[in-house]
């Protein structure tokens, strides 16, 4: 019995393209919504009415540790109405100018993947206010004593909240157990390098490391533990070990592979392996002439 080798580590990236994600979000949230001449009511007044009409930017994406990060600028007209106790009802707008006001919109997706290999997302509207604090920025009808800011932001967050939920089941549509899975057993299966010598590459444990956003793909390093071996005689058989549960790394996960293979070969196996390579060679040494006819390996 040798003593056993030390445990192979293989760090291997595995993505998700997040764009068909990102394109249904786009698709899901209008670019213009609002109606000017749709009045809604003020709860805390209700002598006051306001309407806006916007447009939005498309999303940009950015993806910081495990979390997608999308913004837009929205970009309204907005109306006030107030009906006095004596007299007609009163109006007014603001941004009808070149300078419309604005609302800066964050929403954010916590991803992550869970021992069953699932990934899971979370999507939520993470910020909206006005992109400044300047007057530009700002729907205030002063004499009217209306924000009609405060109302566009109640009115646009539930717009964008309802969308969310379809850009969640879309990554969660993604079946990382299965690509996974595949890939796990093809490891498993034993390599055929030579005659009667065969490669088990013997994998035993997954870890997670972390994820990153490369060219519009969600990407996961993946870390593998495995025991590689050399063996001589008859294919090896399959194990078949079922996909392990997904647990965290312990260390950073990087993009190389430490591998360290034990070879085990029978004394017949490797005389008749030796023989082939060797049988026949000559060697001269002091005017004498050497040619090795066999080879045998014993203990």
């Amino acid at each position: 019995e040798l003593p056993s080798m030390p445990v192979s580590v293989v760090d291997a990236p595995i993505s998700y393209a997040l764009e068909p994600a990102l394109i249904a979000l786009e698709q899901a949230v209008p670019r213009r919504f609002g109606n000017i001449d749709k009045r809604m009511k003020i709860p805390s007044n209700t002598r006051q009415e306001v309407a806006f009409a916007a447009t939005r930017t498309p999303f940009l994406v950015k993806f910081d540790g495990q979390k997608l990060t999308l913004t837009t600028t929205v970009s309204y007209t907005g109306r006030g109405w107030y009906n006095p106790m004596i007299g007609p009802t009163l109006s007014a707008s603001c941004g009808t100018n070149d300078l419309p006001p604005r609302l800066n919109v964050v929403l954010t997706t916590d991803i992550g993947l869970n021992p069953a290999w699932i990934l899971e997302s979370r999507s939520t509207v993470s910020s909206l206010r006005a992109a400044s604090t300047d007057a530009r920025d700002a729907c205030l009808v002063t004499f009217l004593k209306i924000d009609v800011t405060d109302q566009v932001i109640r009115a646009v967050r539930p717009l964008l909240a309802s969308k969310l939920p379809a850009l969640d089941r879309k990554i969660a549509a993604f079946d990382v157990r299965q690509r996974v899975e595949k890939w796990y057993g093809m490891l498993q299966r034993p390599i055929r390098v030579r005659d009667s010598l065969w490669l088990e590459l013997s994998p035993e444990q997954l870890r997670l490391g972390e994820f990153s956003l490369q060219d519009s793909a969600l990407v996961a390093t993946i870390r593998l533990y495995a025991h590689p071996r050399l063996t001589a005689g008859p294919q090896p058989t399959d194990p078949k070990t079922p996909l392990p549960p997904l647990s965290p790394a312990l260390k950073e996960v990087g993009d190389s592979a430490r591998i360290r293979i034990e070879g085990l070969l029978p004394y017949d196996v490797l005389s008749s392996t030796l023989s082939r390579e060797l049988t026949g060679r000559k060697f001269r040494r002091f005017s004498r002439s050497v040619r090795l006819d066999s080879i045998a390996v014993s203990p």
